[in-house]
């Protein structure tokens, strides 16, 4: 169950960067911008991988 969380805080790190290096620089988001959707997409990777777990 630990290895769901740590795969979705990578996966929501690479994403951040993704996130910054396009929509960011282009002016699309902000860096809270970019943080918030990192964080939720980092979240629910952790929470679908877990469910799969569990389940």
């Amino acid at each position: 169950m630990e290895n769901a969380a740590l795969l979705g805080g990578f996966l929501g790190t690479n994403f951040d960067s993704l996130l910054g290096a396009t929509l960011q620089l282009r002016g699309y988001l902000s860096n809270n911008g970019v943080n918030l959707f990192a964080t939720l997409f980092g979240a629910l990777v952790g929470a679908a991988l877990w469910a799969l777990v569990v389940t």
